[in-house]
């Protein structure tokens, strides 16, 4: 999805449908509303329900709106994204203020219809999925900050608040770690107090791999499909390939076909997937728990508190052979303003911001004002060469990179055939040849296209692909495989549920934070992923450690 960026879609885009919620889950949702004084899964009793239904009351007495309130409830054809939303309609219906209709579509067209510029107008109810990364402004910025209404980003009800803007801003301009911390605690208590978003599930990464195949794979908290031997040198380990088909080529597997292969242009996992950083990458990336590393720049200085200087590698090329220079990185960040992904360099280097080259292996950053998570996100902003980058901005525009994706990356470009696979083989040329040589690394990387969940399943036991990411639901069954290994991390994304704030009755908060008491979290979590993930109040993952708030703390907010 948006930015995907990972849990935006954690398999994204897979057409199969679940038909019905199984018995499990019909009686999950028979017991929601009981008032039987049974615990609701959440680790509260029904008092929860209680005040969710007095707070329905009260907003919608308050906006004079008639119940039942009318929409349709829209989502991709995730299967377990359309079994939580089944669940969700059948619990608000059974409050007699609601009355559904769920809305199924492939992922190009939810696609549209959640980050049209009119999103705001469409009087629906939308589930979705978010992944930001270690630092808590990644969380909230692009979702519920005024400056990010659709098209610009990702806040697809055009929520805004003046405060919540205030208290973002000031998040992400502090650098004192512990004033940064009561600043996001003030802010997830007015989030949960006025609720523009109904927080669902934080999740997990999951991964399987054929121990024939595959050795030390580090699951990535944002990509667990995520094969690079610098990314895990990082982290410690080093993934090792053993060839079983003796082709020199690893098997993986994807949900949907790549939408764009240009990075300005790329708001899918899937197609960011297939080329970060397999064939895109930037100055700086991240190890697995939040520490910047080294990328395309070997070393970088902090000037003061808006200015930096980074200092390139020498001597790396692109796959079409052009010599990495400041004047690349200078370009292929300017070419970011006005692109659907902007945000990943504007948003740090604002309006008056300015990239100066120095010379050809160093240049300067320099900022409106103060970013703390700058050095994470920098890297976001990915280094295409000139035959890639308009003319306005210095390039030479030959080359259309969203049909030719080229970058520094160590694997590049093969062959695209639509609904079937995706193939990048290795660039003997990479710049990390030796690390790449630490371990055994495959020739090619074919990624097929294979929308069916259990039909990867199928493919992953029988040896016809090597790794994917497994739904839920099967993850216990493949940890027992003697063949396969299965690990998992916790995920900085989690699933969540749009209201339309611009209209009657989810103009009221009320309404809105009765929407986020009566969702069953831990029956969604048992009944749809197999007991994977933890109950979410707020927006920050527990990824993020010392920012993200206790979900009992929440709940009283939430009842007011």
């Amino acid at each position: 999805m948006v930015r995907d960026n990972k849990q935006v879609e954690s398999g994204l885009d897979r057409r199969r449908i679940l038909q019905g919620i199984g018995a499990a889950g019909a009686m999950a949702v028979a017991g929601c509303l009981s008032g039987d004084g049974d615990d609701n899964g959440d680790g509260n009793d029904n008092g929860d329900q209680e005040r969710a239904m007095q707070l329905l009351e009260e907003g919608f007495e308050e906006e004079g709106f008639e119940p039942p309130y009318e929409a349709d409830l829209v989502t991709n054809e995730n299967p377990e994204r359309v079994q939580w939303s089944q669940i969700v309609q059948q619990v608000l219906e059974n409050t007699g203020y609601f009355d559904l209709e769920l809305q199924q579509y492939e992922w190009t067209t939810y696609q549209e219809i959640v980050l049209s510029e009119e999103s705001a107008e469409e009087n629906h109810l939308a589930a979705l999925g978010w992944s930001a990364g270690f630092d808590p402004d990644a969380y909230v910025n692009f979702l519920l900050h005024s400056d990010f209404h659709t098209p610009s980003c990702c806040n697809t009800n055009h929520y805004a608040n003046e405060e919540l803007d205030s208290l973002i801003d000031e998040g992400k301009t502090e650098t004192d770690p512990e004033e940064r911390v009561a600043i996001y605690e003030e802010l997830q208590n007015l989030v949960a107090q006025e609720s523009p978003l109904t927080f669902v599930r934080f999740g997990e990464e999951l991964i399987a791999y054929r121990e024939e195949a595959l050795d030390n794979w580090t699951v990535s908290p944002f990509d667990s499909t995520r094969f690079s031997t610098i990314y895990n040198v990082y982290a410690g380990t080093s993934i090792s390939f053993a060839d079983p088909d003796g082709d020199g080529e690893l098997k993986a597997s994807v949900g949907a076909n790549i939408a764009n292969f240009d990075p300005t242009q790329q708001n899918d996992t899937t197609s960011t997937q297939a080329t970060v950083p397999l064939i895109y990458e930037g100055l700086v990336g991240s190890d697995y728990s939040g520490e910047p590393q080294p990328w395309l720049a070997e070393d970088w200085e902090q000037q003061d508190d808006t200015t930096y200087t980074f200092y390139l590698r020498e001597g790396v090329q692109f796959h079409n052979g052009e010599e990495l220079t400041a004047d690349h990185v200078k370009a292929s960040m300017e070419r970011y303003k006005g692109t659907p992904r902007e945000a990943d360099v504007y948003d740090w280097l604002g309006e008056d911001g300015e990239i100066r080259v120095v010379d050809d292996y160093e240049l300067e950053i320099e900022l409106s004002e103060p970013y703390a998570p700058f050095l994470l996100n920098v890297g976001n902003a990915l280094i295409v060469p000139m035959a890639g980058i308009e003319e306005e901005y210095g390039g030479e525009g030959a080359v259309d990179l969203q049909e030719e994706p080229i970058g520094t990356g160590p694997y590049m470009h093969e062959e695209y055939q639509p609904d079937e696979l995706y193939r990048v083989s290795r660039n003997d040329d990479y710049w990390g040849q030796e690390l790449m040589d630490s371990a055994p690394e495959p020739d090619t990387i074919q990624f097929r296209v294979i929308v069916e969940s259990s039909v990867r399943q199928s493919a992953l036991e029988a040896g016809d692909i090597h790794v994917v990411s497994p739904p839920p639901a099967s993850f216990q069954d493949l940890d027992d495989s003697d063949e396969i290994v299965a690990k998992s991390t916790t995920s900085g994304g989690f699933d969540m549920l749009i209201p339309p704030v611009q209209h009657e009755p989810f103009t009221n908060a009320k309404v809105r934070r009765a929407l986020a008491l009566l969702i069953p979290r831990q029956q969604i979590i048992d009944t749809v992923y197999n007991g994977i993930g933890v109950p979410a109040y707020g927006p920050i993952s527990p990824v993020a450690k010392r920012f993200a708030l206790d979900n009992e703390e929440l709940i009283d907010v939430l009842e007011g």
